[in-house]
């Protein structure tokens, strides 16, 4: 199994120096809670973790950053995600998977498709 080096997102500089590495790395996997208060961001060896609670800056703007179409970006129930974020006035871009989408479609008669 690989290794993964975790880092913790706390200020705006370093949200944009992640943002920078997820953009450049052309595609990153994306899980979070239903209120995004808590979100892991990953890319090659690397998992992003942001927490409402310690982040400095102003929270939808780092949404925004992160779920904008600067990063492409994969995802577990992409629909309900963009639903969410559009209702917080954040735009929602570039998705390139859905995982959920993608179960479905392997077995379309499967009573639920949990990760």
């Amino acid at each position: 199994m690989p290794e993964y080096t975790k880092v913790w997102v706390r200020s705006k500089q370093q949200l944009d120096d992640a943002a920078g590495v997820l953009k450049s790395a052309g595609s990153a996997a994306f899980y979070g809670d239903d209120d995004f208060e808590e979100l892991a961001f990953a890319s090659e060896n690397t998992v992003y973790l942001i927490r409402h609670s310690d982040y400095d800056g102003d929270w939808n703007e780092a949404l925004g950053k992160l779920f904008g179409s600067e990063i492409k970006k994969a995802g577990y129930y992409i629909k309900d995600i963009m639903h969410r974020l559009t209702a917080r006035g954040i735009a929602c871009e570039n998705w390139i998977s859905d995982t959920a989408l993608a179960a479905y479609l392997l077995d379309p008669t499967a009573n639920s498709y949990g990760l």
